[in-house]
């Protein structure tokens, strides 16, 4: 939606994927995500995004356009991962924390300097 190549969307039916080929889209989309991310800026996020919807123009905000990637990448990944387990297969992401990057172990001194600035949640 973002680059309007709605129109070019395709359902993935047929034939199955192999678990490589599942695994390498799943990290080919995330790169793409992760990638887009880190060159967004706060500003960026009041941005209209404009994209055809069959014979309609439409138009929303980034932000909003934001909040739906999450709630589909919720409601996908949970779909993926019942069907793992269905098939007795331990899901490769369970949590934010196994592919998050940036994510480090770091000293309890580090750790208590951190959490008292104002730098964290």
């Amino acid at each position: 939606m973002y680059e309007d190549k709605l129109s070019e969307y395709t359902r993935l039916r047929g034939e199955p994927y192999a678990r490589g080929e599942m695994s390498a889209e799943e990290k080919r989309v995330d790169e793409l995500v992760r990638k887009f991310l880190n060159r967004l800026k706060p500003a960026g996020l009041q941005r209209w995004v404009a994209y055809r919807d069959e014979s309609e123009f439409k138009r929303v905000r980034l932000s909003d356009m934001l909040w739906h990637v999450f709630e589909e990448e919720l409601q996908h990944r949970g779909e993926l991962n019942a069907l793992f387990w269905l098939m007795d297969i331990d899901p490769p992401i369970t949590g934010w924390d196994p592919w998050v990057e940036g994510r480090e172990v770091i000293s309890e001194t580090a750790y208590r300097r951190l959490r008292g600035s104002r730098r964290t949640c």
